[in-house]
């Protein structure tokens, strides 16, 4: 039975990455919601890279894409001078 977490645990993986954070507010998408596992820009590309949790619902991933296409104002707003955003092989022009 190792699904029992210690509290140190617990609390290390309730505790949102700030980049993670943040794009979720961009999207407009709740809080700690688990879509994402990883975001970081990289400024020499240009490139906002996403990691999703393999365990992710297909319905999940394509809101994810749509959010993005609907809030690429928003998207360009908080990340000056993006022109891509990478999840996985895929890659979205903004």
């Amino acid at each position: 039975m190792n699904w029992i977490m210690t509290y140190e645990s617990y609390l290390y993986e309730a505790a949102a990455k700030a980049e993670v954070a943040k794009l979720e507010k961009v999207l407009g998408l709740p809080a700690g919601s688990g879509v994402f596992r990883d975001v970081f820009f990289d400024k020499s590309e240009n490139t906002l890279y996403i990691e999703q949790p393999s365990d992710l619902n297909p319905m999940d991933a394509g809101a994810i894409i749509t959010a993005i296409n609907t809030e690429k104002s928003r998207v360009k707003k908080e990340y000056s001078g993006i022109k891509k955003v990478a999840i996985g092989d895929l890659q979205i022009t903004v």
